[in-house]
């Protein structure tokens, strides 16, 4: 699909591809989905579990940045600061109170 836009959309545009480190293709279709009440479905992975398991598991992603690209999920904090849960949009931290785990 060709599509011209504005130049002001189009400088904006690529201000968003930096900020969020994405590609037109997401944007563009993150905007379309919401404008036409159409659900885009997408699953957007920071890492895998073997490389927890290897001890990567500082600094990969900031919350904030997680949250611009869903509103569900699962993962850890850095420095393993507790578990992450994402529901609805919503942020939860779940760590063990004995601090020995």
């Amino acid at each position: 699909m060709t599509v011209e836009i504005l130049a002001a959309l189009g400088v904006a545009l690529d201000k968003e591809v930096s900020r969020l480190g994405s590609n037109e293709s997401a944007i563009v279709t993150a905007a379309l989905s919401k404008y036409l009440c159409v659900p885009a479905h997408t699953l957007f992975q920071v890492s895998i579990s073997s490389a927890l398991v290897e001890g990567v598991h500082d600094g990969e992603v900031s919350v904030k940045s997680i949250l611009e690209r869903g509103d569900f999920g699962l993962g850890t904090f850095a420095n393993l600061d507790g578990e992450m849960v994402v529901l609805d949009g919503r942020v939860y931290q779940e760590w063990c109170a004995c601090r020995k785990c």
